[in-house]
């Protein structure tokens, strides 16, 4: 095949003076001559004037290259023709010829191909009208284009000798077929598409068209995830899985891509009945988002059809997120799990304001650097029995730049522990991190000792690390207090803990059987007799013990 012919060239780049020109041309939508186009197309549309010859010569003028004139003619059949939806659905008469395209500025994807060739011709440039499959209006994950013929229509432009792709009838706008509406929105993504982006979601009937080095098979199109313009805008990457069929493993799938630039995900999942798809609680899934990486793992709650929607906007920011791609999700044999709890902040593992807090994910053998003030939540959806809150079941040491965060669950179950931190110069806490919780054991276990806000940052409980004592026994107490002069145990008698050479209190206490409580209490010293209670500990009743 020679460069110009009737047949296309594999993928091609365009030439450095060509790209220069694309380039600022489509980065620059609101330019001199995007407006020029609207501007004039607008006085002729007043005029009355609807002739290919006329309205092309108008919006061409001025024009140096052919990549100027075909943008000039992308731009022009973008924002003066809109989707015929009730010629499409058979309401009215379907609108195809180029002449009644122009005179009524609606038409459907053979309407905007057929003006599209109409006005290339015009402008002197080399154009084709391709016919194909297109995953567009109705399209449905898992639908067959077998033994159908193709329905839907696009261009191809030849520039410098080498053939590119188009689809005006996508760049202008989107379609609700519920509400049997077309909405103009802008979508450049589709002039002059990159071949290996455009197969995603447009199948020629001839694959020559596909302008690939390795056509792909009818087959292979059908398996194809769905992805949207914003996928590519946002420099997504996919790497599992390869087609839109995920079938769950032991109750699971997993959907990992990675990004270059900092991206917020969120999803939805549909539970297929039929021809109807029922919403279902986003908690059937696990969104992890790190620097570079989104894993979702799914974990449908029965055996079921499901649709998969991603969406995704750019991180640290409060605009909509955008669809960017879809999955269908089989489930032959749910995982018996508990419901995961609700995540307000769409994923897990590090928010977004972590990165502002300094918080990075793990990495072993670097020192931290940021001071930060930790606050700990925990919290379960459900639960059989709570006899004491949940805040008592976990225990927060701050010691240098380490924190150590350790949990007792009361009962088995799936469970969210939040934190939230805040550096010198904030004065209220931000989300930073979110973790599953899940505890398999049937075991009770007793809470940590109720911590009050004495217990501050370098403080340290070796012994008893269990709130509840047993009564009338003696118990081993070992704290560390940087800031106290003396501490002390409160119960029948006061004891006051000893200092060792390693800077902690030790004791002995003996619980009795008289009082409910055990509080530790220090004092700071200088002169001053207050004390300051830092935790209490519970002491059974003989009763509870047996």
């Amino acid at each position: 095949m020679e460069n110009g012919s009737e047949e296309p060239l594999a993928k091609q780049q365009l030439s450095t003076e060509t790209s220069s020109c694309n380039l600022n041309i489509v980065q620059n939508k609101s330019n001199e001559e995007g407006r020029f186009v609207v501007m004039n197309s607008s006085e002729l549309r007043n005029k009355q004037v609807y002739s290919v010859q006329a309205i092309t010569q108008t919006i061409t003028e001025g024009t140096q290259s052919e990549l100027e004139k075909l943008r000039a003619i992308w731009i022009w059949l973008c924002h003066f023709i809109e989707y015929d939806v009730n010629g499409y659905l058979g309401l009215t008469e379907k609108l195809c010829s180029p002449q009644k395209v122009m005179e009524s500025g609606r038409g459907v994807c053979s309407g905007y191909s057929s003006v599209c060739l109409q006005m290339c011709r015009e402008a002197g440039i080399k154009c084709k009208e391709v016919s194909g499959h297109g995953k567009g209006i109705g399209y449905r994950q898992g639908q067959s284009y077998q033994n159908t013929k193709s329905s839907h229509m696009w261009n191809a432009v030849c520039l410098r000798g080498h053939w590119y792709l188009l689809d005006a009838c996508w760049g202008a706008g989107k379609v609700d077929l519920d509400n049997k509406i077309f909405t103009k929105w802008y979508d450049d993504f589709y002039f002059l598409t990159d071949p290996e982006e455009f197969i995603n979601s447009h199948c020629p009937d001839d694959p020559l068209w596909q302008l690939l080095d390795s056509p792909i098979s009818l087959e292979e199109f059908e398996k194809r995830v769905w992805k949207t313009s914003e996928f590519f805008r946002m420099g997504l990457t996919l790497l599992n899985p390869k087609h839109f069929l995920l079938v769950t493993d032991n109750g699971e799938a997993s959907i990992y891509m990675t990004f270059s630039q900092s991206v917020e995900f969120t999803y939805q999942v549909f539970q297929r009945n039929d021809n109807q798809s029922k919403e279902i609680n986003c908690a059937c899934g696990l969104l992890t988002i790190t620097q570079d990486t989104m894993r979702l793992q799914l974990l449908p709650p029965t055996s079921s059809t499901y649709d998969v929607r991603l969406f995704a906007r750019p991180g640290n920011t409060s605009g909509t997120f955008g669809w960017v791609c879809s999955f269908l999700l089989e489930c032959p044999q749910p995982r018996q799990s508990e419901t995961l709890p609700e995540n307000p902040f769409l994923s897990w593992g590090l928010h977004r304001n972590a990165a502002f807090l300094g918080v990075k994910g793990c990495n072993h053998g670097s020192e931290p650097t940021v001071y930060l003030e930790i606050h700990v939540v925990l919290s379960k959806e459900q639960y059989k029995t709570l006899v004491y809150p949940l805040s008592r079941h976990f225990l927060l040491t701050h010691i240098g730049f380490k924190v150590t965060i350790s949990v007792v669950l009361p009962e088995a179950g799936v469970y969210m522990l939040r934190l939230y931190a805040k550096s010198r110069s904030q004065q209220d806490f931000s989300p930073m991190c979110d973790f599953v919780l899940k505890n398999s054991s049937q075991a009770s276990l007793p809470p940590f000792p109720c911590m009050y806000t004495a217990w501050q940052k370098g403080s340290v409980l070796f012994e008893p690390r269990a709130g509840l004592l047993a009564p009338m026994s003696w118990v081993r107490f070992r704290v560390r207090v940087p800031w106290a002069q003396k501490v002390s145990v409160l119960g029948e008698q006061t004891v006051h803990l000893e200092l060792s050479r390693s800077r902690v209190w030790e004791g002995k206490v003996f619980t009795g059987e008289k009082v409910k409580q055990l509080k530790v209490a220090a004092s700071r010293g200088g002169g001053s007799t207050d004390m300051s209670v830092i935790m209490c500990f519970d002491v059974l009743s003989q009763k509870n013990v047996m």
